[in-house]
């Protein structure tokens, strides 16, 4: 009893997604395209793979800064100094390669979370539509 409960409920919430479909393969296309949280999961990777391509950028850009300051001497009247400063990272130890490796594994481990989405979406929406029938 409470499986055909739970299959109507999973029916009403994925109904939209197979409306016009004909076939289960039509169905699990549709629920797929249609499924808000695989749109997020899309738009996930895309950003780790901007991550990444971030990260295998070249690294060393020199910073430059330009910092005033008045001063009131001693005597009365007043100075304006100026600083500048140029700085440059470098970075020891591989940290480079560390990076574009952890960005790299951040990518697979949300290719995969996709994935698991993915084949749980078909697989509802496959058990709703063999449940109309």
């Amino acid at each position: 009893m409470r499986t055909r409960y739970l299959m109507t409920g999973m029916l009403l919430c994925i109904h939209p997604f197979y409306a016009n479909a004909v076939t289960l393969k039509a169905t699990m296309d549709a629920a797929v395209e249609q499924h808000p949280m695989l749109k997020i999961s899309r738009m996930q990777i895309d950003g780790a793979q901007g991550e990444l391509k971030e990260q295998s950028s070249y690294a060393y850009n020199p910073e430059l800064s330009v910092e005033p300051q008045r001063r009131r001497l001693n005597g009365g009247g007043s100075s304006n100094d100026y600083y500048i400063t140029l700085s440059q990272g470098i970075e020891l130890g591989g940290k480079q390669k560390y990076r574009e490796q952890s960005a790299q594994a951040a990518l697979e481990a949300i290719k995969l979370e996709s994935d698991a989405k993915y084949q749980q979406v078909s697989l509802n929406a496959a058990k709703a539509f063999v449940g109309l029938y």
